[in-house]
């Protein structure tokens, strides 16, 4: 599932503290407004999702450092609304919610909190949209077409809505038009996935082809779970929908037929409410060097750094493209997974 805009991005995991409300929890007001975390100043706000600034009264977010009560904890940031509002907040209300960022959790997370839905299956399948979105993990058909309807709505170069199709000539920050596009069509989407089928079918079908695939034996999973390291050999890079249903662990190596390598250290291990103990998030920066030593080729190995949100490992040519490395699938294991096991202790 594609992440609008892609989390690789630094972000500032230092811990704030909010001051405690004076009697009970801040609520949003019935017509209150969402608004982009970069237009958002000092005005008083729920921040969903992400981070905004100080002038947040309240965060429910599931991002590191996050000042979310614990009592909300929950993977994704629409599950913590929902839980939020199940607890009836009674205290000052607020006229803005706000995100720094957009993504199908983001969004699902602001529609739970402006249109507060009762429980049952919408909001359950709005829960299960948003962990697709980031995670990949999914089991309903629902929920996936769902998932990929709302994709194809907020991409500028697919989305029928003139207002996300503009956001690409705008220079700023973007989030806050997709917000207010995409907002509206939300419930729609959830109680009648089938009837936007126009929209999830690229997606649903691309997702079922590459299952065959699998299925087939053209793509091997194989599970090293001393390593918490799957290791996925493959005609071509398979997106985390097709390769979640096969394989649990926390760390995803791709090794294509054109000798293209990744790693990628997955974004459940970097939220802040894991739904079980992850592992840890292993620097690989000097596995990158010790790469290097033996490759041959023209590239690079580069590690981007545990401040990403889903650290990568891999070759590029020095155009910034992925390059093939020349480096054997034993030697690749035997470097990967030695450094695993040295630095993951203590990243």
């Amino acid at each position: 599932m594609t992440r609008l805009p892609p989390q690789q991005v630094e972000i500032d995991l230092a811990r704030r503290t909010l001051p405690p409300a004076a009697s009970s929890l801040a609520r949003l007001s019935r017509d209150a407004t969402f608004c982009s975390a970069d237009a958002i100043g000092e005005l008083p706000h729920i921040c969903v999702d992400g981070r905004t600034n100080a002038s947040a009264v309240l965060e429910l977010s599931h991002w590191p450092g996050c000042a979310t009560p614990q009592s909300f904890a929950a993977t994704t940031a629409t599950e913590i609304v929902c839980r939020y509002l199940d607890t009836g907040p009674l205290g000052d209300e607020v006229d803005l919610c706000a995100n720094n960022h957009f993504d199908l959790d983001g969004l699902l997370g602001v529609w739970a909190l402006q249109s507060a839905p009762d429980p049952g299956p919408v909001r359950d399948l709005a829960i299960a949209v948003a962990r697709i979105g980031d995670f990949g993990v999914w089991s309903d058909p629902a929920a996936a077409k769902s998932a990929f309807a709302l994709t194809y709505l907020a991409e500028p170069a697919t989305s029928p809505l003139a207002e996300v199709r503009a956001s690409r000539t705008h220079s700023g920050d973007v989030s806050g038009r997709l917000y207010a596009a995409l907002l509206p069509r939300i419930e729609r989407v959830l109680r009648d996935p089938d009837r936007f089928s126009a929209f999830w079918e690229p997606g649903w079908t691309s997702l079922a082809a590459e299952r065959a695939r699998i299925d087939a034996g053209d793509v091997v999973v194989t599970d090293l779970e001393e390593y918490a390291l799957s290791v996925v050999r493959a005609p071509h890079a398979l997106s985390r929908m097709a390769l979640t249903p096969y394989t649990d662990q926390m760390r995803v190596m791709t090794i294509t037929e054109s000798r293209h390598v990744l790693v990628t250290q997955r974004y459940e291990t970097w939220v802040a409410f894991a739904a079980s103990a992850p592992v840890p998030r292993v620097d690989l920066s000097a596995c990158a060097e010790a790469l290097n030593a033996r490759d041959h080729g023209p590239g690079r190995w580069h590690f981007d750094g545990l401040a990403q949100s889903t650290p990568r490992l891999g070759y590029w040519a020095p155009d910034g493209r992925a390059a093939p490395t020349t480096l054997d699938d034993q030697e690749l294991l035997d470097v990967i997974c030695g450094h695993v096991v040295a630095h993951g202790e203590a990243s």
